[in-house]
């Protein structure tokens, strides 16, 4: 990220471009990435002694403890609602069509790998002709994605660079391609034979802002989930590898010997496993048995418990093959979690920053024809955690009548997705109800003439 004054970019000309890419590190990203993929330290050691046992085994805690945090985080779908349905049922219209669902989970998982996470918006015709927005995450490591925002307290982004090295595969020459993204054009820029950047093409968007989204996972400091727990997990990697390697030497263990005349070379008595201290005076001294180094199995089996309490711990994911974890529940269960939820909370707060800039500037295309506020739309997040569905109805039930609203009621209802999309079949519901209610009312009032109507009719019959 690089912070500018709005000024300095009021132009956009080729040396920004090339500035800003020479300046733009991606290291820790790659590290990051290699970390989550379980490319770890261990893979690159080496003993000087050849021979020896060298086992490289990765447990990637970098892995699990992303899964778990972006699990818990957004394993259930964000819920939006509106008082304005048509407005409501236009953001949902596109959602739906860009798979909203999905590209928030690949976000919340970009912002626990590497600290934050990109999306870019765009337009595109439908099959009636007509333009919508849409939207796509940026995955980090196949796109250099450069934020530059300004120098307000506010932190407002005000150009976003997307760049990438093209190789054509018919004459082999390369070329560096960007895309420029500004508050009102998009720019291609395109660098020959590392000659200077010499624009493509430009096109007008109708955002209102750069149409580049960014989430932050715990704030603008690029934190991401395992990022401190790196150094631990190469430590674990080394026992459990230092472990295999001690077994394995056992199995293969050294046979020392002596009183023996012929001694072999010493590359050769590692081949055959055999240490030879030579002839002795008496035959009957001569003897041999195996060099074993002693194991404390019990020292190593604590320092191992002792480094993965440290990672789940430092990370705050809780231990889930612990049996008391298994066997916990109501308040004791949140407790347990709370270090997870406090860290959630955290993630949901600025993830919905994000997710209100999406909002705003879809509706901005929007807005084009219609008024719409952005602020319409209430966004709330759920927690992915097993739930007990029939205490959540009783609960409910005990609320009706309260002095709590229906509204408040549902959403204390874990297992109901959209709360306002509920209430409002609830509300046809007792609307029907009373609609039959009354028709049968109507209908029992019908009878009820028509019988003293016949009545009436047949005493009329017999008086005459």
């Amino acid at each position: 990220m690089f912070r500018l004054d709005k000024s300095q970019i009021e132009v956009i000309v080729p040396g920004i471009i090339e500035t800003l890419i020479y300046k733009h590190d991606t290291k820790r990203e790659e590290k990051m990435h290699k970390y989550y993929l379980g490319e770890h330290k261990i893979l690159d050691r080496k003993f000087a002694d050849e021979s020896k046992p060298n086992n490289k085994i990765v447990a990637n805690w970098c892995e699990y403890i992303s899964d778990q945090h972006v699990g818990y985080f957004m394993g259930k779908p964000v819920v939006y609602s509106s008082k304005n349905k048509e407005y409501m049922q236009e953001i949902q219209d596109i959602y739906d069509s860009n798979d909203e669902q999905k590209i928030n989970y690949e976000i919340a998982e970009q912002c626990s790998r590497y600290g934050y996470g990109v999306e870019i918006l765009y337009t595109k015709e439908n099959q009636s002709g007509k333009k919508e927005p849409r939207f796509r995450p940026l995955p980090l490591i196949e796109n250099n994605i450069i934020l530059v925002f300004d120098n307000s307290v506010e932190e407002i982004l005000i150009l976003a660079i997307r760049y990438w090295e093209n190789e054509d595969v018919l004459d082999d020459s390369k070329s560096l391609h960007a895309y420029v993204y500004s508050e009102h054009i998009n720019y291609h820029f395109i660098q020959k034979d590392n000659e200077e950047f010499f624009l493509e093409s430009e096109e007008a968007h109708g955002y209102g802002e750069v149409p580049v989204n960014y989430y932050w996972n715990k704030g603008s400091q690029l934190k991401s989930d395992f990022e401190g727990i790196i150094p631990l997990n190469n430590s674990y990697d080394a026992l459990i590898s230092d472990d295999v390697n001690e077994s394995e030497s056992s199995t293969d263990a050294i046979l020392k010997v002596w009183g023996i005349d012929n001694i072999p070379e010493t590359q050769e008595m590692k081949e055959k496993r055999l240490l030879n201290f030579g002839k002795v005076e008496k035959e009957e001294n001569a003897d041999a048995e195996w060099l074993i180094k002693d194991i404390n199995s019990e020292w190593k089996e604590n320092q191992k418990n002792r480094t993965k309490k440290d990672i789940l711990d430092l990370s705050k994911v809780p231990d889930m093959t612990d049996k008391s974890f298994a066997e916990s529940s109501g308040v004791a269960l949140e407790r347990r979690i709370l270090p997870l939820e406090n860290t959630r909370s955290t993630k949901e707060r600025y993830f919905k920053e994000g997710l209100q800039r999406r909002i705003r500037m879809i509706t901005n295309i929007l807005n084009i024809s219609k008024k719409y506020d952005y602020l319409d739309i209430d966004i709330r997040f759920q927690r992915n955690l097993p739930t007990d569905t029939q205490t959540d109805i009783a609960n409910a039930v005990a609320l009706v009548g309260t002095n709590i609203a229906s509204m408040q009621t549902l959403r204390k209802m874990a297992h109901i997705e959209d709360p306002a999309y509920e209430k409002e079949l609830i509300e046809h519901e007792n609307e029907e109800y009373i609609r039959l209610n009354v028709e049968d009312d109507i209908d029992e009032s019908n009878n009820g003439r028509n019988k003293e109507a016949n009545t009436a009719n047949g005493e009329e019959v017999k008086q005459a």
